[in-house]
Order: structure tokens, then C-alpha cells, then sequence
């Protein structure tokens, strides 16, 4: 029996609108799935048959609709399980083909790459599932997140190192101790 089993283990999943956002912290990127694929990778958690899948999902989506989302589901490393006859069969182009250019003119699965050079800008926006990912060139210390901002730490010294205007100045978030470069405006250096 042919088998789908959705990768769960180290993703952090969170809604947005109609769609969901699964983010791969290991390798910095997030998935905006559709409603349809959104419903199966969720469906395939524990792991199901293809045709199990097949026939929940059909109203929704017709089954060559249903194999180029799980294809996309797996060329996106979110299964860590998927049948060659569920991939099989119909690419995204002959899906088109055969149903036409409005039913699935928008992919199924759509990957953005998040640890990008902005990411380690201080002062970019960050969260508990968005970490920074610079860090101080004059001491090798990786950015915090500081109230939804990321910050680089003071040195061991206690100063912004090179850095011109910045002083070291308390973190925003109280649970978080430690110091961060800021000028005297408030702004993240």
C-alpha cells in the first residue's frame, strides 16, 4: 500500500489567513502551503495511504490536483515518507494542460528562504520562531532577539566594540538579561 507521512520533527507550524507557514529553522526556510496542501501535510502527520488521501480529499481537489501537492510536499522536504505512485504520474505543467491555467495557476507549495544577509542586520525582526542569525564580527557573539528586534550583544568589555554613536544599553525584554548596542536614539546598531 502506498504511504505519505508528513516531516513534523523540528518545523514549527503557524496559521496565516487561509494558508500555513511551516518554518525550517535547520535550514532557514518557510513553506506557505495552500489550503489543500496545508490539509494534507496536517492530514499525513501519523502517516496515511495515498489512497486514503485520495478519496478524503477529493472533493477538495481532484486526484492528479492531490499528487502534484504531495509531489510539492516532497520536493519542499516536508514528508519524510511518499510513494512513488502518489509523485507519479502528472507534472505541474501537465496538470495545467489537462485542467487548465486558472484551477492551479498558483503553486500548491510555496518556499522562502529566511536566513538571507537582511536576517543578520541588526534591527531585523525576529520571534521565538524567527531567530537572528548574525552575529558581532568584533566578537564572534550571535545576535539576540530583543523585543522583536535583532541585536547585537554588547562585548566582554562592555562596549559596541567599533561601532560609532552606539552605547551599551539594556535589553527591551526584561526576561532576557544582558546588554545590546543601541544609538541614543533607540535604534539597534
Amino acid at each position: 500500500m502506498e504511504h505519505v507521512q508528513s516531516k513534523v520533527e523540528g518545523l514549527l507550524a503557524e496559521p496565516a489567513g487561509d494558508d500555513l507557514v511551516v518554518y525550517d529553522p535547520d535550514i532557514g526556510s518557510a513553506h506557505v502551503l495552500n489550503p489543500l496542501a496545508a490539509a494534507i501535510w496536517s492530514r499525513a502527520r501519523a502517516g496515511v495511504a495515498f489512497d486514503v488521501l485520495a478519496s478524503e480529499f477529493q472533493p477538495t481537489g481532484g486526484l492528479d490536483e492531490i499528487r502534484v501537492a504531495v509531489a510539492e510536499l516532497d520536493s519542499a522536504g516536508l514528508l519524510v515518507a511518499s510513494t512513488s505512485a502518489a509523485n507519479a504520474g502528472i507534472s505541474r505543467r501537465a496538470l495545467l494542460r489537462r485542467v487548465g491555467l486558472a484551477a492551479v495557476a498558483a503553486p500548491f507549495v510555496t518556499t522562502i528562504l529566511t536566513a538571507s544577509p537582511a536576517a543578520a542586520v541588526p534591527g531585523a525582526t525576529c520571534s521565538a520562531s524567527i531567530p537572528c542569525v548574525g552575529t558581532n564580527p568584533e566578537n564572534n557573539q550571535a545576535e539576540v532577539c530583543d523585543g522583536g528586534r535583532c541585536a547585537r550583544p554588547c562585548s566582554n568589555n562592555g562596549d559596541c566594540d567599533s561601532v560609532s554613536g552606539c552605547t551599551c544599553q539594556q535589553q527591551t525584554s526584561p526576561s532576557t538579561p544582558g546588554k545590546v548596542c543601541k544609538s541614543s536614539t533607540g535604534s539597534y546598531c
